[in-house]
This record gives structure tokens, sequence and C-alpha cells, in this order.
């Protein structure tokens, strides 16, 4: 858990840096990218990689097998961090950008976790 917070307080740092150079304003118009060249940095990053837009506050994060020209160092060279715009439109529920706003014919406005929560509701 201490490793995942430390990462945490890494992308927290570049994710401010960014909103300061208006590249982004909330934390969850941004997609997080990270590689790291360390495999036992990469696997465990692979093995979390579900938890992390909670845990950074982000729409989406995802962990690249290359390193990409725009990377940030995070930690020396074992972990480098893009901060990029969130892919997808907002959901009005929950406010993330997703992909799949719009894909569901009776909630077309939310994201597939929203509208997958809003058909429980209503029973079906």
């Amino acid at each position: 858990m201490g490793r995942i917070l430390d990462i945490r307080d890494k992308v927290m740092k570049i994710l401010e840096t960014k909103r300061e150079k208006d590249m982004i304003g909330s934390s969850l118009e941004a997609k997080i990218v990270m590689f790291s060249p360390d495999g036992k940095v990469a696997a465990f990053l692979k093995e979390n990689e579900g938890l992390l837009p909670g845990l950074f506050k982000v729409s989406q994060a995802c962990v690249s097998e290359k390193e990409e020209a725009d990377m940030d160092e995070a930690e020396g060279a074992s972990l480098k961090i893009s901060v990029r715009p969130a892919e997808g439109k907002k959901c009005p529920r929950c406010w993330n950008f997703s992909e799949t706003v719009g894909q569901d014919k009776e909630f077309p406005e939310l994201c597939e976790r929203c509208y997958t929560v809003m058909s429980k509701r209503r029973g079906k």
C-alpha cells in the first residue's frame, strides 16, 4: 500500500503542474499514462491498473509498454508519467470522461458504469 501511495503522490504533483499550466482543469479531465523500464514496477502497476483512476481521481489511467516523448520523470528512471486530456465525453452523473457515454439507448447521456447502476435501480 505504501508503494501505491508514493506513486499517487507523484502523480498528484504532476497533475497539479499541468493544472497550473492550464493543460487540464479538473483532474477528472485527465488521462494518466505511465511507463516503467523496471519490470517489477511495471508489473506492480499493471496488477493494480483497475484501481488507478479512482486512486488518482482521474477519468482514465493506463500502463504503457513503451516510453513516450511527453512523459515526465516521476521517480528517477523507474517511473515516467504523461498527463493527457481524457478520452470520450463527460458523464453528467459521475463527471468522469468515458468513451462509453452515448452507447446505451435507455440512458444515452451516461457512461457504462452509471447506466449499469441505473438499470439495476430500475430492476433490469
